[in-house]
């Protein structure tokens, strides 16, 4: 379901890059979808504004917004503070400070965050601990979910020959406080690199979906 009032404050894309990207969902969308969106999401593009939440007047501002707001998304976290990734008191603080911004208004607080290198090479950006930079950031959250490209051996294992693996990515949850979480699923870039689901079998599980169909 989709009700209450969402903000996406997009500080990374320039205000044309943001647009097209618009655009292209809206062409996924239905008619009914679209007017969901028009009346809940507001997007707010800082293309050329340098937010720090760990100043007292962008916390004052943040919070101001997270009162009319059930969800505020921040893409991405590293361009919202101007501290050292791996430093774990800058970034215990600055969690803390978006802890006390949800506690204080009932607004929940997703910040989008980069996989560190690491990850990428051993094919772990799946695992709890794949953020790139101090462990306060998985440590001090909620909930994390994880995107991650396809891998050569899941290629093999769902026999992807046809397409570039590069299309395919994963999205699951790492790390969930209060729910169990979800299944992970499978989603195709599609145009303009919106995300579109897709099943996916295995060809394990085809030899037995042939056994039972003789």
């Amino acid at each position: 379901t989709f009700s209450g009032l969402r903000t996406y404050l997009s500080a990374e894309d320039p205000l044309p890059v943001l647009g097209d990207r618009l655009y292209a969902i809206g062409e996924v969308l239905s008619d009914q979808q679209k007017m969901i969106v028009e009346d809940n999401l507001m997007v707010m593009p800082l293309d050329g504004i340098r937010p720090n939440l760990l100043s007292p007047t962008w916390i004052t501002a943040l919070q101001g917004l997270a009162e009319e707001n059930d969800l505020i998304i921040l893409d991405t976290l590293r361009r919202f503070h101007v501290c050292d990734e791996n430093n774990g008191a800058e970034m215990a603080q600055l969690l803390g400070n978006l802890e006390l911004i949800a506690s204080r208004t009932g607004c929940s607080i997703l910040f989008l965050h980069h996989t560190s290198k690491a990850a990428l090479w051993n094919e772990s950006g799946d695992q709890q601990q794949a953020s790139r930079g101090s462990s306060v950031l998985t440590d001090n959250v909620r909930w994390q979910g994880y995107l991650t490209t396809m891998t050569p051996g899941e290629a093999k294992k769902y026999r992807i020959t046809t397409e570039p693996i590069s299309r395919y990515v994963r999205f699951g949850v790492s790390k969930a406080n209060y729910h169990p979480g979800i299944h992970p699923r499978w989603f195709i870039r599609g145009t303009a690199g919106v995300l579109q689901p897709v099943d996916l079998v295995t060809q394990a599980t085809k030899r037995i979906q042939r056994r039972e169909a003789v």
